[in-house]
């Protein structure tokens, strides 16, 4: 982020998911957490939202019923988080440029109850015509098993590599400069 007219600006960013990246029903009950994921360069803080009751390998709406939506920042100084209500978390960001640090614990409860958002708060401060520190962010969603061979689940490829998915999100969040990178050479 800079400035575009030489000024300093006070810039804090949001950023959202909602419980519908956990189930293709907004009636499915869903329940989350949120926890401290360690990587090379310190902690990430990373929410996890998954089904209540998940149907392994099947789909609602063309989207899984079961798997854990995974959400992840680098903790720092300037980042608050919180679960809760869209209305209220979205407008506690607006009115006040950060968020409260909670976690709602009214679950597990349908997609559509007061639709749960699981949010980022990075206070930027003043802004000028410097660019700030870059931002980023990991989204994604985990699904063990990855599918069914002939009536014999198969566990996915990642697990191969990594014991859990926060390891798996650790090196994943470390390569995000060389994935970019990367892809902007493939392009």
């Amino acid at each position: 982020v800079q400035s575009n007219d030489g000024k300093d600006h006070a810039v804090s960013l949001y950023f959202d998911i909602s419980a519908e990246w956990a189930h293709g029903t907004n009636t499915a009950l869903v329940k989350w957490n949120s926890e401290q994921v360690a990587h090379s360069g310190g902690n990430l803080t990373a929410f996890s939202v998954t089904p209540s009751a998940p149907t392994v390998l099947a789909e609602t709406n063309d989207y899984p019923s079961w798997g854990t939506a995974i959400w992840a920042t680098s903790s720092q100084n300037n980042l608050t988080t919180q679960s809760g209500p869209d209305a209220i978390v979205r407008s506690l960001s607006v009115t006040q440029g950060k968020l409260d640090n909670t976690m709602d614990t009214n679950m597990p409860r349908a997609i559509n109850d007061q639709w749960p958002v699981f949010a980022f708060n990075v206070d930027l401060g003043t802004v000028n015509n410097q660019p700030s520190a870059t931002q980023t962010f990991a989204i994604g969603h985990v699904r063990e098993p990855a599918v069914s061979y002939l009536g014999t689940n198969v566990s996915s490829l990642w697990t191969s590599y990594w014991p859990g998915w926060q390891a798996m999100l650790g090196d994943f969040y470390d390569d995000a400069s060389a994935a970019l990178d990367r892809a902007n050479t493939l392009d």
